[in-house]
């Protein structure tokens, strides 16, 4: 009788075990399948946060391309901008990649390859819906250079050639600006009263009001 108790107890134990050793199995199991799950949406947020940087980057490039301000920087001893027709580096990059690119060296303040990509921009995509935005840039770094003849000349491609540019308001403004600059003080208020009088309301005439104002002081 003892030795079937003990063999029962055995067997008894040995099942315990053995039920423990799956079950533990199986845990191992469900938490290797739900780390692979885990790595698999870590790394899938991964990737969804890179592409949400980088319509962040394209909305911010976007915001910068337009400047509505001027950003009157000076940079003392440059020379002046040569407006003589650039060569046409080889690239293979879009209009949007190759203005994207001058936006970066206009900020970097890198002129001569700012120059460069800009002439050849204009040559490349003349018709591009950012050339208006390309030429008012490079207007906008003459006018931060102090060399005002080359600003007026750039604001002027503007709006000549882009005559519905949504960069028209922006140039003729600038324009007034830099004819305030060159002290051609009776010019300059003809060009800030065509702002005034062609863009009412929008925030280049509120802008020229107030370089009305103080032109005369």
């Amino acid at each position: 009788m003892n030795g079937m108790m003990s063999l029962f107890s055995c067997c008894l134990l040995v099942l315990l075990s053995a039920c423990a050793i799956f079950s533990k199995d199986k845990t191992g199991a469900e938490r290797s399948v739900n780390a692979a799950g885990s790595l698999s949406g870590q790394q899938f947020q991964v990737q969804a946060q890179r592409i949400q940087d980088k319509k962040d980057r394209a909305r911010v490039l976007k915001k910068k391309a337009e400047i509505e301000g001027l950003s009157l920087r000076s940079h003392p001893g440059r020379a002046s901008m040569d407006l003589k027709p650039q060569r046409i580096l080889d690239t293979k990059l879009s209009d949007r990649d190759l203005y994207a690119e001058i936006v970066k060296s206009y900020e970097g303040n890198r002129r001569q390859v700012f120059e460069s990509q800009v002439g050849t921009f204009i040559q490349k995509y003349a018709r591009s819906p950012l050339a208006d935005d390309a030429l008012y840039l490079s207007g906008l770094y003459a006018l931060s250079n102090r060399d005002y003849g080359i600003a007026l000349q750039e604001f002027n491609r503007v709006i000549e050639r882009y005559p519905k540019s949504g960069k028209v308001a922006s140039a003729l403004f600038a324009k007034g600006v830099a004819l305030k600059k060159m002290n051609l003080l009776d010019s300059s208020e003809k060009v800030l009263k065509q702002v005034v009088s062609r863009y009412p309301g929008s925030p280049e005439s509120v802008r020229a009001q107030g370089e009305l104002k103080l032109l005369r002081r």
